[in-house]
């Protein structure tokens, strides 16, 4: 189990308040495709930091979002596409293929 956003409209949920701010796999940073959360916890980590720094927990919305947001959005729409069985059997197909031409 990923603990990642697969629907898109989750990007709208708040994940800080005035006084909490949720990061890593608790907001649910873990990149859809890959699974990859520790490099979004690390950052989440930062930009809580650079947040409670300024005395404004609400601020790590528009930091995380600039930082990465759109990455983790479109990756998520990418998602259904990755995950389809045509694209997992094209797949199969382009490494049977690419098996063929190796150069040896």
């Amino acid at each position: 189990m990923i603990p990642n956003i697969k629907k898109v409209e989750t990007f709208r949920s708040p994940i800080a308040g005035p006084s909490w701010i949720l990061i890593g796999d608790a907001a649910g940073h873990a990149h859809p495709i890959s699974g990859e959360g520790i490099l979004y916890a690390l950052i989440d980590g930062e930009l809580a930091a650079q947040a409670i720094i300024h005395n404004n927990t609400l601020l790590f919305e528009k930091l995380w979002r600039c930082a990465y947001g759109l990455n983790l959005l479109l990756s998520s729409k990418l998602r259904k596409l990755v995950y389809s069985r045509a694209f997992s059997e094209l797949y199969c197909i382009y490494i049977k293929l690419s098996s063929l031409f190796q150069i040896k």
